[in-house]
């Protein structure tokens, strides 16, 4: 299937349809419906695969930066208290 016969299926631009597959632009819940209900699958799929997608971008580019926040004492020992509880 070519970009313009999926467009043309999707109710949108061929334009449109070119700049997802090159990654600029992302699903947004418009396309999700459209992909979801042409395809058969479902927008949640497509929205969970771009918030996938979205974030694995983030952690790459902003590793060093993320690293450098230190969790919160009161969290950890939260987290530390109810494994006990579990264990």
């Amino acid at each position: 299937m070519t970009q313009a016969e999926l467009a043309k299926s999707l109710g949108i631009s061929r334009y449109a349809i070119s700049k997802i597959i090159h990654e600029r632009k992302p699903i947004n819940p418009d396309m999700a419906l459209r992909l979801g209900q042409f395809l058969g699958n479902g927008a949640r799929l497509w929205l969970n695969m771009q918030q996938a997608y979205d974030l694995w971008q983030l952690e790459k580019s902003r590793r060093s930066e993320y690293q450098k926040i230190q969790q919160c004492t009161v969290a950890f020992q939260l987290k530390r208290a109810i494994v006990k509880k579990l264990v």
